[in-house]
């Protein structure tokens, strides 16, 4: 029992490590160790998987335990040390836990022996265990399983896993520094994937209470520093900056901005709207569009906004636009009143789109212009009797004619009698 205590503290050392991974029965060594971790006698337990967890602190330890050909004896003794729930012993045991998943060659070996989920499941009733030491092992354990993608998916899809990450902003608050900077960690870890990442960005519990850590009081300079990461990465992207806009013809534009410089998992887009009424033109990663089928003699007031797949930052500045006119559109329902011998009354609405101020309108015969009116009707007069006429009706504004409606008719025959 001494014996294993005194070479746990010599382990501690860079130099206890190197002369131990020379000797030639190491493997026989571990798995001696991992035998005395689950035996009665507590405190040799706790020094022998102490031992362990000195030897996985660097990678070449945890390989010589997931290469050793009693790999799946070695790694049931840990998950039985866990499972127990004994100060000491299990704390160390979530520390070689821990480590080992930070090497997929871990998570495939503990995934083989399907206790994957169980360590998950033990983990989070340690995080939830009111003596410290018992959410400090939990917190490093479930942090080392979260640097690998496989490790993060299988800790955050159960489906306590909301309770957990609730649970991990709440020790943040610990008055234990160690203890939250430990939590600060874990819920990093959580936000460095775009599964977790997304997950907590989605809840609003969650939400709420990463805006409670900032009224955390005298933090450590190492916690501030973890509370500032937490709070920025899940901030709105700020607004993008020197919009500018070209008018290129009455129907298109040209916008570019500066890119907002955000750190995010998630991808960010920009979105161009009129902020009048809040229409989308664009959405894109690009920081510059060419708009065409715009109105033409329009008001528009453009701005753009960055923003992910959870996120709306604010508005860029505003550019207001008057668009310039164009040729109207076509007369809308033009159509005969009444018809006689020598004359027409022709009468029509409006185009659809002006596309500027309207000047009038022109009654047009073979392409020649044969009367002008303000107004949306006309008589036109002079015609032979019997005849068959095609007349054209177009609105026109300072920028000239815009298409024409077309009608057909026959003036009536006199009668000889």
């Amino acid at each position: 029992m001494n014996t294993a205590g005194a070479l746990a503290a010599f382990l501690e050392h860079k130099d206890g490590l190197k002369w131990l991974f020379k000797q030639r029965d190491i493997p026989k060594f571990i798995y001696l160790l991992s035998e005395l971790s689950v035996g009665n006698n507590l405190q040799l337990a706790n020094n022998a998987s102490l031992v362990l967890a000195r030897l996985t602190v660097i990678e070449s330890g945890c390989k010589l335990i997931l290469n050793h050909k009693k790999w799946s004896s070695i790694l049931k003794h840990l998950f039985s040390i866990l499972s127990k729930n004994v100060s000491g012993p299990c704390q160390n045991a979530a520390f070689c836990i821990g480590r080992l998943f930070e090497i997929k060659l871990g998570f495939d070996r503990f995934n083989e022996l399907k206790l994957a989920n169980k360590i998950v499941v033990h983990l989070h009733q340690m995080l939830n265990n009111t003596r410290l030491p018992f959410s400090k092992s939990a917190c490093f354990a479930l942090t080392c399983m979260n640097t690998k993608e496989v490790g993060h998916h299988l800790v955050l899809k159960r489906i306590e896993s909301g309770v957990m990450l609730l649970k991990a902003v709440d020790l943040i608050h610990s008055e234990d520094q160690e203890l939250a900077h430990l939590a600060a960690l874990l819920f990093q870890s959580f936000s460095s994937h775009t599964f977790g990442n997304l997950l907590i960005r989605r809840a609003p519990k969650l939400l709420k209470r990463i805006k409670s850590l900032k009224s955390i009081t005298k933090p450590t300079d190492l916690l501030y520093a973890d509370l500032e990461a937490i709070i920025k990465l899940y901030q709105p992207p700020s607004a993008p900056s020197n919009l500018h806009v070209k008018v290129l013809s009455p129907f298109e534009i040209t916008a570019s901005w500066d890119p907002v410089q955000f750190k995010t998992l998630l991808p960010l887009e920009y979105k161009l709207i009129n902020v009048d009424d809040s229409q989308s033109f664009y959405e894109g990663t690009k920081a510059s569009i060419h708009l065409q089928d715009l109105h033409p003699f329009y008001s528009y007031s453009f701005g753009v906004k960055a923003t992910t797949q959870c996120d709306e930052g604010p508005v860029s500045n505003i550019v207001h636009i008057q668009m310039p006119e164009s040729k109207p559109t076509v007369p809308l329902e033009l159509r005969l009143i009444g018809i006689e011998f020598e004359q027409v009354h022709l009468n029509w609405a409006p185009p659809a789109y002006p596309n500027g101020v309207l000047l009038g309108y022109s009654i047009m015969q073979n392409e020649q212009v044969i009367e002008k009116t303000l107004d949306q009707s006309c008589i036109v007069i002079g015609l032979q009797h019997g005849t068959l006429y095609t007349l054209q009706v177009c609105a026109y504004t300072s920028v000239g004619n815009g298409p024409s409606a077309e009608i057909e008719f026959e003036t009536p025959l006199k009668s000889i009698i």
